[in-house]
Formats: C-alpha cells, structure tokens, sequence
C-alpha cells in the first residue's frame, strides 16, 4: 500500500486535473454541437411548414 503512495507522490502535479479537463471539454463540444443541430433542425421543420403551406395556397 505504502509503494502506491510513492507512486502517487511522484506523478507530475495536474495530471488528474488535465484528464477531467479533457473529458469536460469533450462534453462541452458534444453539447455546443448538439445544441447548433438541435436549431437546424427546427429551422428545417419551419421551411418545411412554410413550404407545405404556399403549396395549400395554390
């Protein structure tokens, strides 16, 4: 137990802070992404209804 201590102590400081960093970052972009897809989506579903509605019309 006292050998994974050392082990430990000697890792470079930050570097499980850099990992969840990492991993935080990732989650960010996937969401940032998520989101832009979520509005052109809708934006699609609008042109669509508009479309659907000038063909009612004529």
């Amino acid at each position: 137990m006292n050998n994974e201590a050392d082990k430990a102590a000697t890792r470079p400081p930050g570097v499980k802070a850099s990992m969840g960093l990492a991993r935080n970052k990732a989650e960010t972009e996937y969401q940032r992404m998520w989101n832009i897809k979520k509005e052109d989506m809708a934006m699609r579903d609008r042109l669509l209804k508009m479309k659907l509605l000038r063909m009612r019309k004529r």
